[in-house]
């Protein structure tokens, strides 16, 4: 269920829909005087008068705003934003970094007046527009042998986990569980501190190029660890739950489709859920090249947008020439380039630069944009005296793919024995799914308006997906077309309309 305020000014006063106070996700009070409260979440409050805003440290919780000259629209939904009256017109210059790197920089959004609220912000407004007073933690570089912060990572942790436990020894905790690290470092901790899971689940993403041997390696850890443990398999067509991920994540990812199916499965439970967020890209960044440490220690912000936003190949080939032109890539290389500045000064500015942009804008969709709405979602890994120390860890400790399964085998080692995850195991999914995408898109499109189609270069476009419908080899190699012309269908039927297209709803 979304959740909205618009306030507008009048000669007498203002008109008001919506809710006067909102409270998304959960803040967690601090444990000392002084220090800002943990968790995920969103607020405001309106008294008549004035109107206040807060979210937490990070600006995970989705809540986007439009403010005009004489009112201001804020909600959970981007497309209630629209709806209420927000100006449609789109922003090409993040449009030009998404459709290239599937993420929206900083705090943009497909529109133009529309921002997702900044990290840590305090927002006040009596009827004009009001300064943006967000900030962001700037902590200082650690100097910790490499041992001793295995140890000091153990503790954090365990603290965060305590930190963010159920009061009531009965509420149940439900685990997402797979073959990696993060999730496998909370089951653990759980254990340790005799909290165990109610149950762990298991997504088998049969239909993703994601690995298959997730469920294999999650039911060796719930086994041992004496934790029930269920497999969810995809029961709703890939059509479906692209549209509905494309709605509920606001139209800031193509990814994410798959977690519908936990979502379906927890119904209206309004249950604890425990997630990994952050615990990757914090640990150890993978995306770590040296490469692009050099140009950002060199201040070559611009050739470094340029290697991050890759083949040119499907934006000048799918996209309609004169949208094309409108977006070109010299348009997401200035955009992208002045957000990589914004971290230059950071101790590792690669790092900070994915979580603020990667985890914060496109990952976390899936736990705070979808998951968020049937359940209290905690992310331990973003406890503030944690995230400090990870992410002021110099550069060449992150190069270390082996520090975080170290602080796992260190700290709990009768689970040592359980290999984790192959991340080079082959991908054996069916393209069936693919298929039946590509027919249920192109039925779709034939009764949608012409208009749907207006980004995409017809041409290019129908006589591939004719072909994903008859050729399933190509359309498992092609799979990233239907999701992009799905996804800028239903965003151009907003953009004209401010609405959806029924055809494609």
């Amino acid at each position: 269920m979304n959740v909205h305020l618009k306030i507008k000014t009048t000669g007498s006063g203002f008109e008001v829909e919506g809710r006067h106070r909102g409270s998304l996700g959960r803040p967690i009070e601090p444990a000392r005087p002084g220090e800002d409260r943990q968790g995920i979440f969103a607020e405001w409050d309106w008294d008549g008068r004035r109107l206040e805003v807060r979210n937490d440290r990070y600006g995970l919780y989705p809540l986007f705003l439009y403010q005009g000259d004489e009112e201001i629209i804020l909600s959970d939904s981007l497309s209630k934003v629209i709806e209420l009256g927000a100006p449609r017109e789109l922003d090409l210059d993040a449009l030009a970094v998404f459709l290239r790197l599937q993420l929206f920089p900083g705090d943009d959004t497909p529109f133009r007046h529309v921002k997702q609220l900044p990290p840590s912000a305090r927002l006040a407004w009596t009827g004009k527009r009001a300064p943006d007073s967000s900030r962001r933690p700037a902590p200082e570089a650690v100097t910790l042998a490499s041992d001793e912060a295995v140890g000091v990572y153990a503790e954090l942790f365990r603290e965060s986990v305590r930190r963010r436990l159920p009061l009531d020894d009965r509420q149940p905790i439900l685990l997402p569980l797979s073959g990696g690290q993060d999730s496998r470092h909370i089951l653990l901790e759980l254990l340790a501190q005799g909290r165990p899971p109610s149950r762990c689940v298991t997504i088998a993403r049969d239909w993703s190029p994601k690995l298959l041997e997730d469920a294999r390696v999650a039911a060796e850890l719930a086994r041992a660890g004496g934790v029930p443990h269920v497999v969810l398999t995809r029961d709703k067509p890939l059509f479906e739950l692209e549209t509905r991920k494309n709605e509920l994540t606001n139209y800031g990812t193509l990814d994410h489709a798959w977690f519908l199916t936990l979502v379906d499965f927890l119904g209206e439970s309004h249950g604890l859920v425990f997630d990994g967020l952050g615990g990757d890209i914090l640990s150890a960044c993978i995306l770590l090249h040296e490469n692009y440490l050099a140009l950002y220690r060199q201040g070559d912000f611009a050739r470094l947008a340029d290697l991050f936003l890759g083949d040119e190949t499907p934006c000048r080939e799918a996209l309609n020439p004169a949208f094309y032109a409108s977006v070109g890539r010299d348009r997401a290389i200035l955009r992208l380039a002045a957000e990589l500045e914004r971290h230059a000064g950071a101790v590792n500015p690669l790092t900070e630069f994915y979580f603020w942009n990667r985890t914060r804008r496109s990952t976390g969709l899936s736990p705070y944009s979808i998951l968020s709405r049937y359940a209290t979602v905690e992310s331990p890994f973003l406890d503030h005296d944690l995230f400090d120390f990870l992410i002021a860890r110099p550069p060449e400790w992150l190069k270390d793919p082996s520090f975080h399964k170290r602080t796992i085998r260190a700290t709990y080692p009768r689970f040592a024995g359980i290999p984790f995850g192959d991340d080079s195991a082959p991908f054996a999914g069916s393209a069936a799914p693919y298929v039946a995408f590509a027919r249920q898109l192109s039925r779709a499109l034939l009764r949608s308006p012409a208009d749907d189609l207006a980004m995409l270069r017809k041409r290019y476009v129908i006589p591939r997906l004719s072909r994903g419908l008859v050729d399933s080899k190509y359309a498992l190699a092609s799979a990233w077309l239907p999701q992009w012309v799905l996804y800028l269908s239903q965003l151009g039927a907003i953009a004209r309309d401010g609405v959806h297209s029924p055809a494609l709803a």
